[in-house]
């Protein structure tokens, strides 16, 4: 697996896989928040993804949930998003629901109806 930067999550996804996507924060100006301080902000390769996911599908384990990791994966085009979301679909077809963190600024970027096209696997965002 593939990560730049440390784990950040909510203790409710204590039992979800992690797949990076994005990794520091693109705002990184919160003064209440030092999770990303030391982590420049970037945006995984596809084939990174892609290998992550192809590793979890082979360890066998059926992930009910995967949370997206990086302060703000939401600030990915809707494209990206969307291919994110396509390749969660291909490699653990099973369907799972999927979460992570999003600026509402980012959330806002993207219209109802994009945000409905990638719902398939149960996007949850909690901002």
């Amino acid at each position: 697996m593939h990560f730049s930067c440390g784990i950040v999550r909510p203790p409710y996804e204590a039992g979800s896989c992690f797949l990076q996507v994005t990794s520091g924060c693109s705002h990184n100006k919160c003064r209440f928040c030092t999770f990303y301080k030391e982590a420049p902000f970037s945006v995984s390769p596809e084939s990174e993804i892609r290998e992550d996911l192809q590793e979890i599908r082979d360890s066998g384990w059926k992930v009910k949930r995967i949370f997206l990791q990086g302060a703000d994966p939401f600030l990915l085009s809707y494209d990206r998003l969307k291919r994110i979301m396509d390749l969660i679909k291909e490699y653990l077809p099973w369907g799972v629901s999927v979460g992570g963190y999003g600026r509402v600024d980012s959330v806002r970027n993207k219209s109802v109806g994009e945000l409905k096209s990638v719902n398939y696997p149960r996007l949850k965002s909690r901002a």
